[in-house]
């Protein structure tokens, strides 16, 4: 459906069995959600992906303190079930 609806491309995704990144999350999420493109500094020491800043913008992630205090996102990290109930959940009470 994401492919169909123009959110990822078919390269996005080759093994539908794999575990999901916290980046390609990101994407689906954004996409879902038809956040407006993001432009600005990016809010994460770790990424600079638009739509990890759209989430950010929207207020539908916040990342976390790394090292030195910077804040980090952590996009090749393997998505959690629990991270992933957290953005469903802000995605279904979002208003823009």
């Amino acid at each position: 459906a994401a492919v169909g609806l123009g959110i990822l491309s078919a390269d996005d995704m080759p093994d539908l069995d794999a575990p999901i990144t916290r980046a390609l999350m990101a994407r689906l999420a954004a996409g879902a959600a038809e956040l407006p493109a993001y432009s600005g500094a990016a809010p994460f020491a770790d990424t600079a992906d638009a739509s990890v800043g759209a989430l950010w913008t929207a207020g539908l992630v916040q990342g976390e303190t790394g090292a030195g205090g910077a804040a980090i996102f952590r996009p090749d990290d393997t998505l959690t079930r629990g991270e992933l109930c957290a953005v469903v959940w802000r995605l279904e009470n979002y208003a823009a």
